[in-house]
Parts: structure tokens; sequence; C-alpha cells
């Protein structure tokens, strides 16, 4: 069973450093103003590969509490390398700044880190707009964090329920107290 963890593991991870190395490589070709239709199809290939790698974290830290603060550091840096390979490609792309008084085309990667952090939490400010292929990879981007936000919140509740919600003992303790006090059970 740990093999086949261990390996499905890899395997993702391969998968996700191949789909996002040529995405990223692709992404530093395109000019502006070409379809991009090769980025958003290798973006989406890397957000598959990093699902599957994401989920095989979250399978190995509700499988393994003995490791919970390392699977949750991977997890971590996981999400940290998602946000940067998507800000890496709207850098390359480029973004509509239009925060100031006129509208201007940027292509600085702190800009575009801004912008990537806005679009993978899903707030969407509107301060930047992505230019031509960059849409439909901002697309992308706000889906796979509302995937990856939901997942979050799932495996937080399954880490943390068991020790709020009362469980088995609590019940049985109740029942004996109620019992030794004479009260009848509702």
């Amino acid at each position: 069973m740990r093999y086949r963890y261990l390996l499905t593991t890899t395997a993702a991870f391969i998968a996700v450093v191949l789909t996002g190395g040529a995405w990223l490589g692709v992404a530093g070709r395109i000019s502006p103003g070409e379809p991009g239709l090769m980025v958003v199809g290798l973006g989406g290939a890397f957000g598959l590969a990093f699902v599957w790698l994401l989920i095989s974290r979250l399978r190995s830290l509700l499988a393994h509490p003995d490791r919970r603060l390392r699977e949750l550091l991977l997890l971590a840096v996981n999400i940290t390398i998602l946000i940067f390979a998507f800000a890496w490609v709207h850098h390359q792309i480029g973004l509509m700044d239009m925060s100031g008084p006129a509208p201007r085309a940027t292509r600085d990667f702190g800009d575009a880190l801004y912008f990537s952090v806005v679009t993978s939490t899903t707030l969407g400010y509107g301060d930047f707009i992505p230019l031509g292929p960059g849409r439909p990879v901002a697309a992308l981007q706000a889906f796979l964090g509302y995937f990856i936000l939901g997942i979050l919140v799932s495996t937080g509740y399954q880490v943390i329920a068991p020790h709020t919600a009362p469980g088995e003992e609590a019940r049985k303790r109740r029942e004996a107290a109620r019992s030794d006090s004479g009260e009848e059970e509702r």
C-alpha cells in the first residue's frame, strides 16, 4: 500500500513538472495577439496534474496524522508553486493595468504575482485585466482556486472534526452519567 501511494505521488509530481515546464516554456514564446491555444491547453494539463498531486498530498495527510506537519508544509509549498507558475504565465502574456488614470499594458512580475493571488483566491478586484490568451488562463486559475479552496475547507473539517465533535466515547460518558443520576434518556 505504501509503495502504491509513493508511486502515485511520484507520478503526479512528474506530471506536474513535465506539464508545468512545457506550459511555462510555451507561454514564454507566445507573442501578444497570438491565440495561445497551446498555452491554455498546457495550462489545463498542468492544472489537472496539480490537482492530482494535491489530492494525493491530502490523502496522505488524512491517512498519516503523525506526518501532519510535513504534509501541511508540502501542501503550502505546492500551492505557492501554483500561484507563482500562474504569475509567470501572466507576466509573459501581459496584463492591462486599470488602476491608474489611463489603462496601460504591463509585464511587471510583481503585478502578475498580485493578479495571480487575487485570481487564485477568487477576489477579482478588477484593477488588472488579462490580455489575449491570458483570459482563459485566468478563468482556469479561478476555477482551480475555487476547487482548491473547497478541497482545503473539506480536508480541514475532516482533520479538525474528530477533535471537536463529540465522538462515541463522549456519548457513552453522557449516557453513563444519565443512568447514574437516574435521568431517563430522551
